[in-house]
């Protein structure tokens, strides 16, 4: 007869022998059609909704085929059809984030990432999606990445030859920093403030605020040039551009505080009626130009210095042309200004008036005349490419929100996408941010939903 200890120790022994069973790391949410998980030991299952998903396992759609899955961590992945994703390794514990950890590795097809906790509590490291030659990192975002084989370039010629209206692309990038001075920051339509970085995206909603130490350039995708001086708040209220239709082209702006100096881009060449920049004393249109805008607390005298801060622009506006013609309407009917000439606005509804000279007072406008700014365009918003180019292969990212570093695996050079970009890594050592995005992602509608779910229309 045995002992307790006996049989308690007879107990462990049976529970030790037993196989650990892994702990799962992601649930189905939705399975459309026919897709499979390959488990680390080879064993291959048919899966449903509701099913669990470990480290190790690869999960691959079939054609006509998707799914979306939700890890522990609330990230959410979805797949679209002849996909294969392999996790190869997942960790996550609401109380060790420094543990945080998420691998795994695109083998073929296209998803769509919304990040959960792994990527937004503290370890920019903590997520790796590799893919091709390339590894994704992320910084907490929102993204579509698809691996291109021929798949691709068959899925563009059939999608072009039945002329599917693409939907508009969200929140693109419309507008870089070229340079600025430290502080300078932009507040976004929801009312987030981010610290801006020489080279970072600006898109319709913001207000860019400059610091009070320096002045701010601003490059446009169409080549319209501001620089801003010191102090000054200006918002981006509405961009488009269409480099192959100018009359679908348009922008307006406003300047809220301080000064600007501006220089037309192919809008205001292509489309000049479309171009606006607004103050809460006038409207300024353009004609394919060069001009300055200063805004005063009161008219200045001849005397005067210039005042030491900037102004808001709800008072005095003076205005003058360096080149081209702009137009200035207070409410009292459109005020044209040639080359070389200059006008004041007392206040809001004033008449205006024009200046036989600048005022001494505004003479330095420390800030840089925009025409002088060098840069090179293809580094700031990427290279264009015709539609023929859905023949290159390798991976592509578009990304809907956040920041992701694109780093190719044989060298270690990374590219930065942000919000409203897609970015390229090539298998022949290319590595690019596209100018426009590929069709076959433009008319991806799985992916490119705001909620992406795996209901697809069979061909």
């Amino acid at each position: 007869m045995s002992t307790p200890k006996q049989r308690a120790a007879l107990l462990l022994a049976a529970l030790l022998s037993q196989p650990v069973l892994a702990e799962p790391i992601a649930t189905l949410l939705d399975v459309q059609g026919t897709v499979s998980v390959q488990k680390a030991g080879g064993k291959r299952l048919i899966v449903a909704s509701g099913s669990q998903l470990e480290q190790g396992d690869t999960i691959a759609s079939e054609k006509n085929s998707a799914a979306r899955l939700r890890f522990t961590d609330g990230g959410i992945v979805a797949l679209r059809p002849g996909t294969v994703l392999n996790i190869s390794q997942y960790h996550f514990q609401a109380a060790t984030p420094e543990q945080d950890g998420i691998a795994m590795r695109l083998l073929k097809g296209g998803m769509r990432n919304i990040t959960g906790l792994i990527g937004k509590r503290g370890n920019q490291d903590a997520y790796r999606l590799q893919g091709g030659t390339a590894t994704i990192g992320i910084r907490g975002t929102d993204f579509i990445a698809r691996l291109c084989r021929a798949d691709c370039a068959e899925e563009a010629v059939r999608d072009g030859e039945r002329r599917i209206p693409a939907d508009p692309v969200d929140n693109p990038v419309v507008a870089r920093l070229l340079s600025m001075a430290p502080g300078t920051s932009a507040l976004d339509g929801k009312g987030k403030t981010r610290t801006l970085q020489a080279g970072a995206p600006l898109y319709v909603g913001d207000t860019v605020n400059v610091a009070a130490n320096g002045s701010a350039a601003i490059i446009f995708r169409d080549n319209t040039r501001v620089v801003l001086s010191a102090g000054s708040r200006y918002a981006l209220r509405s961009y488009r551009y269409n480099a192959q239709q100018a009359a679908d082209s348009g922008m307006v702006s406003e300047l809220l505080k301080g000064g600007l100096r501006a220089v037309s881009g192919l809008i205001g060449k292509q489309n000049p009626s479309a171009v606006q920049y607004r103050t809460q004393t006038a409207t300024i249109g353009i004609r394919g130009t060069q001009f300055d805008l200063i805004c005063a607390a009161q008219p200045l005298a001849a005397q005067d210095s210039r005042p030491a801060a900037s102004s808001n622009c709800d008072a005095a506006l003076y205005a003058r042309t360096r080149d081209g013609e702009i137009s200035v309407d207070s409410g009292h009917g459109a005020v044209p200004l040639a080359r070389g000439q200059a006008l004041l606005l007392s206040g809001p509804g004033a008449t205006a008036q024009r200046l036989n000279n600048w005022p001494a007072a505004l003479a330095d406008l420390d800030a840089p005349a925009p025409e002088q700014l060098q840069f090179d365009y293809e580094q700031l918003f990427g290279l264009h490419h015709p539609d023929s180019d859905y023949r290159r292969l390798g991976l592509y990212v578009e990304v809907k929100e956040g920041l992701i570093a694109l780093r190719r695996d044989d060298n270690g050079q990374e590219l930065a996408v942000s919000a409203g970009e897609t970015g390229f890594a090539g298998d022949h050592d290319e590595l690019f941010k596209t100018g426009t995005m590929p069709r076959f992602l433009e008319q991806d509608k799985l992916l490119q939903g705001a909620q992406p779910t795996p209901y697809i229309c069979r061909d």
